[in-house]
């Protein structure tokens, strides 16, 4: 799609009517405030991606998901199983935090998360939301935060078995439990298993044209709730996640590197709720290992478990939200967070030796809203309180008003910043025990319409960063050294034609860095992307179209080329309990690439069947 088609596209869509929109104001998001509210309550761009919508757009892997998010970008070294990473808003991969119900989950070693290893048969659903939220989760929510649930409603009860074959010698088999023990106690028990030979993701002539790179990953996940007595409610998760992947790290000499990660999750937690009081208290413990593990060339062909690395993470909150008469909500509450890496972690051969092997973070905030008439106004801040660094304080405000009936204006400003990870602190002969956390400061105007036929919203934002770390080229280490400002504008609208749900959504940014005025690599300047779904008959039907501009890499490099991909999906429903279904990824074959010299999957299919009681 050349620049004169983006545009015209994007200037039609508003115009677009037809019936009623996939996301009600009665949808519930917990996110924005960690309560449950209305999703029209949110001021900031908020998508839910429910269950639904991933069984029937035949969803298997997360990176996928993250490709059809308004405003996100995915970085991928190749195909099923590589490094996957998500950029919004042309932030980096440690703008976005990700949590799993309501915990964080970024590395702490680099800050990121690998999108890949995420298990995609768990969830229930995913709750999306662009702009700063800082002072609701801390380090690193600076452009966006995705929370994944696994948890469902009570009296929930449904089981299904799912199994896929396709491309690559891909295989992948999944099955869910949703049992009502009783009417105020629920059970939740889900497993997957995916295996795949995989292609060359990084062919280099002459080097390793043989080369398959592969994938495995096993997950398992069991949750517990229990409705004491109202207003009283507990909670237990455990969860386990396995992922192997090989691939080839070199231009010099022929590699078959292997990583392998293994994550446990423990999580306990109870929650308060009334009409006036809501509280929670949840308590989760994470013990990560991720490490580089073989490496073969033709000088040395062994096993080398040269690089683990092993952290330890405790996550507490304490939430609290108070009704203050009719209009007015206050919120409070605390977080403790604290990250060990354990002394036999090392980076190729290399002991990584950390000043602070364990880094903690308290926090308190607050928050005060009001909604009365027509008027919405929300402010709040949040303290930080870091063994590394010290304190760090960021503030959110912001207001809204709703006219017509139809349209809603709302404009935010607010502070994030992002801690320093463990290997830009300590990774052996570049880390810098000194680095301060990463700052930003974003502005947000958006305009919302909500029609009988189509639901549209315009949304402009500025986001300023400062103290960005890179790697210094002359001092060989990494530094508080960058600035970028962002300047975007993000176009949404909804509609449905017959029984398929449609969203398009379509972006223009400026991403620059201050540094030396030029873009900020991997970043596109214009995508536009179109999701159709639903339900014709007995068939399930789903049709995603993705499209990028070129983007800037470096001053040594061309430029990665823009690109434009086009997926299907259809399911028949032979039964109420039967399911057979197919799906083929990049129909028309496109050649691109996310990063230079990894390649993607050329056009893939696979079929399977789903059994649900």
């Amino acid at each position: 799609m050349n620049k004169k088609q983006f545009l015209a596209t994007t200037l039609l869509l508003p115009s677009v009517a037809f019936a009623t929109d996939l996301q009600t104001e009665d949808t519930i998001v917990v996110s924005d405030t960690r309560f449950d509210e209305p999703i029209i309550s949110t001021l900031a761009p908020t998508m839910v991606v429910t269950k639904e919508q991933i069984d029937k757009m035949q969803i298997s892997n997360f990176t996928d998901l993250a490709k059809i998010l308004p405003g996100a970008e995915v970085a991928v070294n190749g195909g099923r199983g590589q490094s996957s990473s998500i950029k919004v808003r042309g932030g980096s991969a440690t703008d976005t935090l990700i949590l799993i119900n309501g915990v964080r989950i970024n590395s702490a070693y680099n800050g990121g998360y690998d999108l890949s290893r995420l298990p995609v048969n768990q969830i229930e659903k995913i709750e999306y939301i662009r702009g700063s939220k800082a002072t609701v989760y801390g380090s690193q929510a600076s452009a966006a935060i995705i929370n994944i649930i696994t948890r469902p409603d009570f009296n929930d009860t449904n089981a299904s078995l799912k199994a896929k074959y396709g491309s690559f010698k891909n295989r992948q088999a999944s099955a869910s439990v949703k049992y009502a023990i009783t009417e105020r106690q629920e059970l939740k028990v889900a497993a997957g298993v995916e295996k795949e030979k995989g292609y060359n993701t990084h062919p280099i002539e002459g080097m390793n044209e043989s080369d398959h790179h592969g994938y495995q990953n096993s997950n398992v996940m069991i949750d517990y709730q229990y409705d004491l007595d109202n207003p009283f409610q507990v909670f237990a998760n455990f969860s386990w996640n396995r992922a192997k992947a090989q691939f080839d790290g070199t231009y010099f000499m022929h590699e078959y590197d292997g990583n392998f990660f293994e994550n446990f999750s423990y999580e306990v937690g109870t929650k308060f709720l009334t009409d006036i009081y809501k509280s929670y208290l949840t308590l989760n413990y994470q013990k990560t290992d991720d490490y580089q593990q073989i490496q073969l060339n033709p000088i040395r062909e062994n096993k080398n478990e040269n690089t683990p690395i092993h952290v330890r993470t405790v996550n507490a909150t304490w939430a609290n939200e108070l009704a203050l008469g009719d209009y007015v909500t206050w919120g409070f509450g605390a977080d403790y967070n604290s990250n060990e890496l354990t002394s036999n972690s090392k980076s190729y051969y290399t002991p990584i030796v950390a000043e602070y092997d364990l880094i903690k973070d308290w926090a308190g905030f607050t928050s005060l809203q009001i909604d009365i008439n027509n008027f919405q106004i929300e402010g709040s801040g949040r303290y930080d309180h870091n063994n590394q660094y010290g304190g760090h304080y960021t503030y959110h405000v912001g207001g809204g008003y709703r006219f017509l009936d139809a349209y809603k204006v709302s404009l935010t400003h607010g502070t994030s910043f992002r801690s320093p990870s463990f290997m830009e602190l300590y990774y052996p002969y570049s880390g810098n025990g000194k680095l301060n956390p990463e700052k930003s400061k974003s502005l947000e105007l958006t305009l919302q319409g909500d029609h009988d036929l189509f639901q549209w919203s315009l949304t402009g934002y500025v986001n300023n960063y400062s103290e960005r770390i890179v790697y210094d080229m002359d001092k060989w280490r990494f530094m508080n050294i960058q600035k970028a400002r962002v300047k975007g504008l993000e176009l949404e609208t909804t509609f449905d034609i017959l029984s398929l749900h449609n969203k398009i959504t379509a972006d223009v940014k400026s991403p620059r860095n201050r540094s030396d005025s030029k873009d900020i690599p991997y970043i596109a300047r214009r995508t536009f992307k179109w999701v159709t779904w639903g339900t014709v008959g007995d068939f399930d039907l789903s049709l995603t179209f993705l499209s990028s501009s070129k983007r800037y890499q470096n001053d040594y490099s061309d430029d990665l080329g823009g690109y434009s991909v086009w997926n299907a999906a259809v399911a028949y429903n032979v039964t109420d309990y039967l399911k057979l279904d197919g799906k083929i990824d990049n129909i028309f074959n496109k050649k691109y690439e996310y990063a230079e010299g990894y390649k993607t999957p050329e056009t893939s299919v696979s079929v399977g069947f789903e059994l649900n009681y």
